[in-house]
């Protein structure tokens, strides 16, 4: 077996619900489900959870055990076909856990279709084994291969278990590539929408009413999250502690300016309610450890590291604690310095970015081949980009490319004072930028080559010679 994907309702909980007074949804999970992943993972397995509902308590869940999900999809066969086809995995050497109906497409892809105990009747007809009910904490932690104890599994947990042959390590270093990450309740990486941010940053200049009105531009252009800037407002590096500077504001202090642009947690709360409001999520870039911990107070989906925060190892062991997908950018930093921090960090629950920490970047130094050079070096990260150039041009080619999450600066307008508003995108730019994305990953396709039913007719028309060869 070469990968373990695992149905949600049903089979990571008992499927039923509990709803309070305000209707909103509870289930029951068990916690030795972290015991059977952390199994799996010491085996070398990726693990998928695969659902057709889109909720907050699924993406919470697969947060907690620290595996990607794909939910709120409406075939999950495809979805898993795609899966399969982007990490390189034979769906005849997939586990698939599930307990419903709607499983029973994915039970015909793979070689390994187990139900739990409480299966539908038709679902159990159809599978290879069925040992615990859904919610026991069992359905990933024992062995799956059948309702015989005495059964061989599948899998086992130690590599002396496994034939070490020359085919079976590549094979282990291939299946290994898990390039999915949850950011709150959607998922990103190869065969996924890509994910687009719009960075406000400190572009809000300090008001709130400009924050929530940019919150308001990224919704309804259509972006999946806004990131702002999280520093300890008596954060001064490099400058001088009496250096006043001229401000909109007047001449002040660095100290005194960064008091005037941060926001404390009152706005926070205010930014959280309207992003919930709009239906957008919100994360933020932390300067140090202090504000990881604020952070931490609200349900973001995800940490980001500023480029100029990549050598900070106390920065990066805090946010890996977290739990949460971690998204690294790469500005001004050397390979050797990646390469450290994705040590520290780790590789499987991180997002890299190329980018270029010019604000605004010329076209000449933004390199993004860069992006199938990081892809090449982290096969099992999933990798995206910053930009800070002016234009869309070269964000969207980013996207062709290859990269699967993208981070633009935005700006009610690029004529307002601040370090970064050259270098952003305004409102209808960012609509524009958006509307191509979705173009272009559409248009990437599959990679198989075919005849589509819309050529038949010019083909017909057309073509003198049909071929030797008609299929």
């Amino acid at each position: 077996m070469d990968a373990v994907v695992l149905d949600f309702d049903g089979t990571q909980t008992d499927d039923r619900v509990h709803l309070d007074a305000e209707g909103r949804e509870f289930v029951s999970a068990h916690r030795g489900d972290g015991l059977g992943i952390a199994a799996l993972r010491r085996a070398g397995l990726p693990v998928l959870i695969l659902s057709t509902e889109q909720n907050a308590v699924v993406a919470a869940r697969a947060r907690k055990l620290r595996i990607p999900v794909l939910h709120g999809i409406d075939r999950k066969d495809r979805a898993l076909k795609e899966w399969c086809e982007a990490e390189g995995i034979d769906p005849q050497r997939v586990l698939y856990a599930g307990n419903d109906v709607n499983d029973l497409p994915c039970f015909h892809l793979v070689g390994w279709p187990v139900a739990v105990s409480s299966a539908h009747d038709s679902v159990r007809a159809a599978a290879r084994g069925h040992r615990h009910p859904g919610g026991a904490g069992r359905s990933a932690r024992s062995p799956p291969g059948s309702s015989d104890p005495s059964s061989t599994p599948p899998y086992a947990p130690t590599p002396r278990a496994r034939p070490r042959t020359h085919h079976h390590r590549t094979l282990r270093t291939r299946t290994m590539s898990t390039r999915l990450r949850t950011l709150g309740a959607k998922t990103a990486g190869p065969g996924q929408p890509v994910y687009v941010t719009g960075e406000i940053g400190i572009n809000h200049n300090g008001e709130l009413e400009n924050a929530l009105a940019l919150i308001d531009v990224a919704a309804e252009a259509g972006c999946d999250a806004v990131k702002f800037r999280s520093a300890p407002r008596d954060l001064h590096p490099a400058r001088p502690v009496g250096h006043r500077a001229g401000h909109p504001w007047g001449r002040m202090t660095y100290i005194d300016y960064r008091h005037r642009v941060e926001f404390g947690e009152e706005e926070y709360r205010a930014i959280d309610a309207h992003c919930k409001e709009r239906g957008i999520d919100w994360f933020a870039s932390p300067w140090d450890t202090e504000a990881v911990a604020f952070l931490e107070k609200f349900d973001v989906p995800a940490h980001k590291v500023a480029s100029a925060s990549l050598t900070d190892d106390e920065l990066l062991r805090e946010l890996r604690s977290t739990g949460r997908t971690v998204i690294l950018s790469t500005g001004m930093s050397t390979p050797k310095q990646i390469r450290h921090a994705v040590e520290v960090l780790g590789s499987d629950n991180i997002l890299l970015c190329h980018a270029t920490s010019t604000y605004p970047a010329k076209a000449e130094e933004l390199n993004l081949r860069v992006i199938q050079t990081l892809r090449e070096e982290y096969p099992n990260v999933p990798i995206g980009y910053s930009g800070h150039e002016t234009g869309l041009q070269t964000t969207l080619a980013a996207v062709a490319l290859g990269a699967v999450f993208v981070e633009r600066h935005i700006t009610l307008d690029r004529a307002m004072w601040g370090s970064d508003q050259a270098a952003s995108v305004e409102p209808q730019g960012l609509t524009r930028l958006v509307r191509d994305i979705r173009t272009i990953e559409t248009a990437l396709g599959d990679g198989v080559k075919k005849v589509y039913e819309s050529e038949l007719g010019p083909m017909k028309k057309l073509r003198r010679v049909q071929g030797a060869v008609a299929s």
